[in-house]
């Protein structure tokens, strides 16, 4: 966690090397699948690392709002919401919206978090803004949203083609989890 949160740290605390205009990002946004078959696996590392974050800041994601789980704390002098869309990551862009609309976030106020096959393993990406990549779940936030202004950082998970355990090195450390 300790190395990916340092790359995102600036822009939710709205620092100096904050890359938002609008003083940091207020909504981190995990893209992934609900349901006991989907814990664990690569397709859930937008989940796997907002969990992450949660633990970081000694929070709990567990309240149930606009069709998500959600949480708000607070981070330095700033509110900080963490959210899971709990339909499927194709759908996110819905309850992300609401969500959005409900606290008067802009787009520039927003870090969705999704997996990446076209990186490798434990390499992330992290945009300002731009397309959807192909990506569905960001499609749908796109198509939402109405427009692509929001930060997404993409966690590479590989492509593969087996049921073989997959090895992600993120967050500073070592996890083993199964591909699907």
């Amino acid at each position: 966690m300790g190395q990916l949160w340092s790359r995102i740290a600036p822009d939710v605390r709205g620092g100096p090397d904050a890359s938002c205009e609008r003083g940091g990002i207020k909504m981190v946004v995990g893209l992934g699948n609900p349901g006991a078959e989907y814990v664990g696996t690569r397709h859930n590392a937008g989940f796997d690392v907002v969990d992450s974050v949660a633990r970081h800041l000694g929070v709990e994601i567990k309240k149930r709002k606009f069709g998500g789980l959600l949480c708000r704390c607070g981070l330095d002098d700033k509110t900080l919401i963490l959210l899971k869309p709990q339909g499927y990551m194709n759908r996110s862009g819905h309850v992300l919206a609401t969500a959005a609309g409900f606290y008067r976030l802009s787009p520039a106020d927003i870090l969705v978090v999704t997996d990446d096959m076209a990186l490798e393993p434990g390499r992330i990406r992290v945009r300002a803004k731009g397309s959807s990549g192909g990506h569905k779940g960001l499609g749908d936030i796109i198509a939402r949203v109405g427009g692509n202004e929001f930060a997404r950082i993409r966690v590479g998970i590989g492509r593969s083609r087996s049921r073989m355990p997959l090895i992600m090195f993120w967050a500073g450390r070592m996890i083993r989890r199964n591909s699907r």
